[in-house]
């Protein structure tokens, strides 16, 4: 099954993102848009694991410790660039979102996981387009200065079909300090 492991944001930060969002999308033709219930921030892909690894992943999960934290908005973003965009993203800014991506990914190498090549980049996909599109990130409007809530992650199991991915949480898991 593929699986992915992410935060489920949360808090006045997301009514935030919406309202900017709606804007966004009478100003960008052509693209996308990732429904809402699917929007989060991953921090760690697995790809295809056998079903009877997936024990071992929500018990190495479970043991991670991170305070829960917020993260303000930053900026709009396109992978892999402004002028081929594939992805529009959100950034969240603070060394919070960082630190528990770097848990996530050791507790994963560990387990023997691929372990990431690049640096992380803490981001909100919000629209696909279909082919790379030219975009002018500065017409896009001020993202708001409302920060996301972090409480908890999860261990999502991704299923990608005709009308988009369909996640399922098969494990959540509570930032505590403990």
């Amino acid at each position: 099954m593929r699986l992915f492991v992410a935060l489920r944001l949360e808090g006045e930060g997301e009514e935030a993102l919406d309202r900017a969002v709606v804007v966004a999308r009478s100003l960008l033709a052509g693209a996308r848009w990732v429904p809402r219930e699917n929007r989060h921030l991953t921090l760690k892909f697995l790809g295809e694991v056998p079903e009877e690894r997936v024990g071992e992943v929500v018990k190495a999960l479970s043991g991670l410790r991170h305070p829960p934290f917020s993260s303000p908005l930053t900026s709009w973003g396109a992978f892999p660039s402004e002028r081929a965009a594939r992805v529009l993203w959100v950034g969240l800014g603070g060394q919070d979102v960082h630190g528990l991506a770097r848990r996530v990914e050791e507790a994963m190498g560990d387990l023997g996981f691929a372990r990431e090549n690049r640096p992380f980049e803490a981001h909100i996909t919000v629209a696909r387009f279909r082919s790379p599109s030219r975009l002018d990130l500065s017409v896009l409007p001020p993202l708001p200065s409302s920060a996301l809530q972090a409480r908890t992650f999860v261990l999502y199991r991704s299923r990608l079909q005709p009308t988009g991915a369909e996640y399922t949480p098969l494990a959540t898991f509570s930032l505590r300090e403990d």
